[in-house]
């Protein structure tokens, strides 16, 4: 993936405690620590089914995925553009914030009213 300057002005802040961004610090515990706990997710939509533990190294492969996918799709953002992203609100919402921002974007997540759209997902 293409590295941007928004990527870059991120790099710039790693050792700035307290005003660091949070792709910044998710990159850093990733690399530092891949092994420790990011999330744990029911496996089904039935709790009975279990649960499967996430790790931070997990994660930030999702992560990269989207990311290629969004660079692939739209290319790196020189601008901030925004980018939509309209589903549950799960695991996959974090991912897409993080690969948006990586690749320059905001994420915007607009919420149907209705619900019609995200109840059927």
């Amino acid at each position: 993936m293409a590295r941007t300057p928004a990527h870059e002005s991120l790099e710039t802040m790693t050792s700035r405690y307290g005003e660091r961004l949070l792709p910044v610090t998710f990159d850093e515990i990733a690399r530092s620590n891949p092994s420790r706990l990011y999330a744990t997710v029911a496996k089904s939509q039935y709790v009975s089914d279990g649960f499967q533990d996430l790790s931070f190294a997990e994660v930030a492969r999702c992560v990269d995925n989207c990311a290629s996918r969004l660079d692939d799709a739209f290319g790196c953002s020189e601008d901030n553009e925004t980018v939509a992203y309209l589903g549950l609100p799960d695991l996959r919402t974090a991912i897409v914030f993080l690969a948006a921002v990586q690749c320059g974007y905001k994420a915007c997540y607009p919420k149907d009213e209705g619900g019609a759209v995200i109840d059927q997902s």
